[in-house]
């Protein structure tokens, strides 16, 4: 799924869904999936996605430091 940007989110039935976003080829903002997370799961999906973001940019930084100016 490409996201560019999170839309609405809702809450019902203990289920959170929350709309991923792109920029279409119309150049107007398209819903290109959901993210449906239990509710009692929003927690730990949350702090992995932490993880893994921070993760990234540690390697990204490292890569960008390695680089000829």
């Amino acid at each position: 799924m490409f996201i560019e940007a999170l839309g609405n989110a809702t809450l019902h039935n203990g289920i959170l869904r929350i709309e991923a976003r792109m920029l279409g080829g119309d150049g107007k903002d398209h819903v290109t999936g959901h993210l449906v997370i239990p509710v009692q799961q929003t927690g730990p999906v949350a702090q992995q996605l932490a993880t893994i973001l921070t993760e990234l940019k540690k390697k990204a930084e490292e890569v960008a430091s390695q680089k000829p100016n």
